[in-house]
């Protein structure tokens, strides 16, 4: 990734509140599977799934400059 993308993802990232950057950093910078992210937070499976969807939409809406 050139520095800018580094930047802007960064920069979205931190938008996220904790719990929404700790589902995100497992999921998909650790790829854990929701299964051991739920089990880690002590949070539903469902709930994971949910997280992890508004946080990555979130960051496509700043990255996409909708927000």
């Amino acid at each position: 990734l050139d520095s800018d993308l580094k930047n802007d993802f960064q920069k979205a990232f931190e938008r996220l509140n904790n719990k929404e950057k700790e589902v995100v950093k497992l999921l998909k910078l650790e790829e854990r599977s929701t299964t051991e992210v739920a089990n880690l937070l002590n949070l539903s499976e469902s709930n994971v799934k949910v997280i992890a969807h508004r946080a990555l939409k979130n960051m496509q809406l700043f990255l996409m400059g909708q927000e």
